[in-house]
């Protein structure tokens, strides 16, 4: 795609194969233990064990998709280096995480989704089934009969790093989400040619507005 004056070619810029890039290993990595956690349903897995094998299989996944990108990035001889422009994407994607936070609250929803999350970050040994699960919290028993995959990658997280399965639910993966929004933004708008200036204070002005 030719343009002229303020308009580049962004699908051609390192900063925007990096920012596909993580784009890429985040949605991978969710793909991957989806397809996971189903086999280890399957197999009756104990949870430890799915955490395992899946981290495996998500870090062979992603040095291969870290290698391709960066093979790519670097054969391209057309590639343009613009410092000024990556770090203003990184702050508007630093200040979507923020907004993201500030906007996340606690919901009744949260007893639907947590509860199984919950359970098997606190009794690793257990295998992976569709039992009923129950948690009393505040006086009230929450069940949950429903495996989520997204929660049950943030507890894989919680059991491989460390730090409460919340911890993640609440603060870490709003802010990742919310920094990603941005970052697939630009990623989209970058398909109309826009300038970087315009395309970067037109972020900033729906990123304020939303």
């Amino acid at each position: 795609m030719s343009v002229n004056g303020n308009s580049m070619r962004l699908f051609n810029e390192a900063h925007v194969k990096i920012l596909e890039l993580v784009l890429l290993l985040f949605f991978y990595s969710l793909a991957i233990s989806t397809l996971s956690l189903r086999v280890g349903l399957n197999r009756n897995l104990g949870f430890i064990e799915w955490v395992s094998i899946n981290a495996i299989l998500v870090l062979i996944a992603g040095v291969i998709l870290i290698y391709f990108v960066l093979k790519d990035i670097y054969a391209d001889k057309t590639v343009e280096y613009h410092d000024s422009t990556i770090v203003w994407i990184i702050l508007l994607c630093i200040f979507g995480a923020l907004l993201s936070l500030s906007i996340n609250r606690p919901d009744l929803d949260d007893s639907v989704y947590v509860p199984k999350a919950l359970f098997y970050t606190e009794n690793q040994s257990l295998p992976l089934d569709l039992s009923v699960i129950s948690i009393y919290a505040n006086n009230v028993e929450f069940y949950d009969i429903v495996i989520f995959s997204y929660e049950m990658f943030q507890a894989s997280l919680s059991a491989l790093f460390g730090g409460h399965f919340l911890y993640y639910y609440h603060i870490i993966f709003p802010a990742i989400v919310g920094s990603l929004i941005v970052a697939s933004l630009f990623l989209s708008g970058s398909l109309f040619g826009l300038s970087r200036r315009g395309l970067l204070i037109g972020l900033g002005v729906f990123i304020v507005l939303t």
